[in-house]
């Protein structure tokens, strides 16, 4: 699924909490009815100029914690951003310790440049590139084959797992008390 976020806000320069605020509203309501599985909402940037931190906070910070709050089939990734949106959006997520998926899209909706936006933890950013490099695995694999060695706990694991989880990084899917976890998209 893509959103522009130009033809929702119906301008170029997205500025105030207020216009963040009122624009959470619309994709709220946009996206108000779940996939049956988990899927990418591609928040597509292409026309706009300037975003304000502020904007940025309230709308794609407010939209990706209220998808991760109500446990959503939808995974908030920021498409197409210019240069100067780019670097607000790093800016804010830099000095709350987050990150988010931004990508470009090329024709027909093909990702490409897949990048994070932000800062994460090394041991979070160490467990996201375990995750993507095996295409999805668990906390009983990760201790398996890193957490031995590295005496890393399984409880560790989960907790690192469930923290990109809950920023969007990762899908989670339950089976049963068993969880997995999966890349949210790759390049290409």
């Amino acid at each position: 699924m893509k959103i522009s976020i130009y033809t929702l806000g119906g301008t170029a320069v997205l500025a105030k909490s207020i216009t963040g605020r009122t624009m959470l509203h619309k994709l709220l309501a946009t996206t108000e009815i779940e996939p049956t599985r988990p899927e990418p909402v591609f928040l597509d940037f292409n026309n706009i100029e300037v975003a304000t931190s502020s904007f940025l906070r309230e709308c794609l910070l407010g939209y990706r914690d209220a998808m991760r709050g109500r446990r959503s089939n939808l995974y908030p990734v920021v498409s197409n951003p210019n240069d100067a949106v780019e670097e607000e959006l790093h800016d804010l997520l830099r000095e709350r310790s987050e990150a988010m998926l931004v990508c470009d899209l090329g024709s027909k909706d093909k990702v490409k440049s897949l990048r994070l936006v932000g800062t994460l933890e090394p041991k979070h950013l160490e467990t996201l590139d375990m995750v993507v490099r095996s295409k999805g695995t668990d906390a009983a694999t990760l201790i398996r084959e890193y957490g031995a060695a590295a005496g890393v706990t399984r409880t560790a694991w989960n907790n690192r797992l469930s923290t990109l989880a809950n920023l969007g990084l990762l899908i989670e899917e339950s089976h049963g008390r068993a969880k997995r976890y999966l890349p949210v998209l790759k390049e290409g």
